[in-house]
């Protein structure tokens, strides 16, 4: 199945762009090193299903779904203007239920939301 990335990362290199931010790679060299960082077991051995990241003029929230061994997780993390998302890597065991009532209002992210249906339908017809 293939990663949706939304928002800051929904370009090219969406991957190592996520990897980047995650990691705090900085500099002209960004792409090299965050490639290197993403066969890291915590990147390479899960199935990354959504990875989402907006920024406002000095802050920014991300949200990334994965699965590992058939369990779900959710990585949420957030900053602001002093710091980005180095070491905010914590993935939280969660289920599909529990993403719908996160995303289930109309305050949330319509994108994460419509991409989560999306994802959702395609996993459930890939498990059965």
């Amino acid at each position: 199945m293939n990663t949706v990335f939304l928002g800051e990362w929904a370009e090219d290199s969406g991957l190592e762009r996520m990897v980047k931010d995650f990691e705090g790679i900085y500099g002209d060299d960004w792409l090299e090193l965050a490639t290197a960082h993403a066969t890291r077991p915590k990147y390479k051995e899960i199935n990354l299903l959504l990875a989402s990241y907006e920024t406002g003029c000095y802050d920014g929230t991300a949200f990334v779904l994965y699965e590992k061994d058939g369990i779900l997780y959710e990585v949420n993390a957030s900053h602001c203007s002093c710091h980005g998302l180095e070491n905010e890597w914590e993935p939280e065991a969660t289920t599909w239920d529990a993403l719908e009532k996160h995303f289930d209002h109309e305050h949330s992210d319509q994108q994460i939301r419509k991409a989560l249906r999306q994802i959702r339908e395609k996993y459930d017809s890939n498990t059965k």
